[in-house]
């Protein structure tokens, strides 16, 4: 059974996933997909991922971050893609399961990936989708805490 992209996301803890516009009908979506990655090259092992558009109707598409980093977005479904134009980009880590019910679950996420990638309001992540699906795989690097320049 195909879950949507509301039920996937129901449970995730990290508040800037739980909001999201809809593309209406009508939008057409594209592939895309990539790798997250850390700055020494090892792949961010599992999490979530989200594409807002800021220039075409501040639709929302999401993703799940495999163990081996790759992901591909959906917006109305899993992985159908996001519409086109400049978005920016905002990451979780996945929390080891004893730290579902952790009330300090975010600073527990914070020691796992700096905190700006964490936030729409924060992350320095833009990406441009295109109508030519072969521009559309992205390699996103990010930091670990602490590393970040300032």
């Amino acid at each position: 059974m195909k879950q949507s992209l509301p039920q996937l996301f129901s449970g995730v803890l990290i508040p800037f996933l739980v909001s999201g516009c809809s593309v209406g009908s009508g939008v057409a979506l594209y592939p895309v997909n990539g790798t997250v990655k850390y700055q020494d090259g090892q792949p961010m092992a599992g999490g979530r991922i989200l594409f807002q558009n800021i220039e075409n109707g501040n639709t929302t598409s999401r993703g799940v971050i495999a163990q081996d980093g790759t992901f591909q977005l959906g917006t109305m479904e899993l992985d159908d893609g996001a519409a086109v134009g400049k978005h920016r980009v905002a990451i979780s880590p996945d929390l080891p399961e004893k730290y579902l019910d952790d009330p300090s679950a975010r600073d527990i996420a914070r020691k796992l990936i700096d905190p700006r990638y964490q936030s729409l309001q924060t992350t320095p992540l833009e990406y441009t989708v295109t109508t030519d699906v072969s521009q559309n795989h992205f390699e996103i690097v990010v930091e670990r805490p602490g590393l970040s320049k300032k």
